[in-house]
């Protein structure tokens, strides 16, 4: 079934979600070039993700840590009508050949319609989480959802998992606030 399948921790993330008239104006403006279309994520210096959620809508994932370059260029650029925040999102790394067969039985969305580098909002195991579709195979589905269900989808996917008798490591969720896990 998924034999290689693996949903894990992504440590030392921080989730910046930009929201206002001008948010799209300044994630260009802090250096960071958008897909045009919106629900596309585009990968950034360092390993994370942006992806445009609307006219008024981006989120930034940034692997460089909590005082990373991407939160004070975004401060830095910031204008009127833009707010930016952090998000205490939970974030998961889904890896392995049958990552779609594996959200196909768990999500109320059909994954098969979608092509890489998609960003899509749905329900996993009864929670709202967001996910940032890979753009090439053999890269991991990044996957977020609020962090009061973090752990509750954490134990959920192990039982999934297990359940399939797989040979898979399920770690510990990340809490993006610090000190949280």
């Amino acid at each position: 079934m998924t034999e290689d399948a693996a949903f894990t921790q992504m440590p030392g993330v921080s989730l910046w979600h930009l929201r206002g008239p001008n948010a799209v104006a300044t994630a260009a403006d802090a250096g960071i070039e958008l897909d045009s279309n919106w629900f596309r994520h585009v990968a950034i210096t360092g390993g994370g993700f942006a992806a445009q959620l609307g006219a008024r809508e981006v989120y930034v994932l940034d692997r460089s840590g909590a005082e990373a370059s991407w939160s004070i260029a975004l401060q830095d650029a910031a204008s009127h009508g833009t707010w930016i925040f952090p998000r205490q999102d939970h974030v998961f790394s889904l890896e392995g050949t049958g990552w779609r067969e594996l959200l196909l039985t768990v999500c109320a969305y059909e994954f098969e319609q979608n092509k890489g580098g998609d960003f899509v909002m749905t329900y996993m195991a009864g929670v709202g989480c967001w996910f940032a579709l890979p753009h090439k195979n053999g890269n991991p589905v990044i996957v977020g959802c609020d962090a009061s269900y973090g752990h509750y989808l954490e134990s959920t996917m192990t039982d999934v998992l297990a359940g399939w008798n797989l040979d898979v490591s399920v770690a510990k969720s990340y809490d993006t606030k610090e000190g949280s896990s």
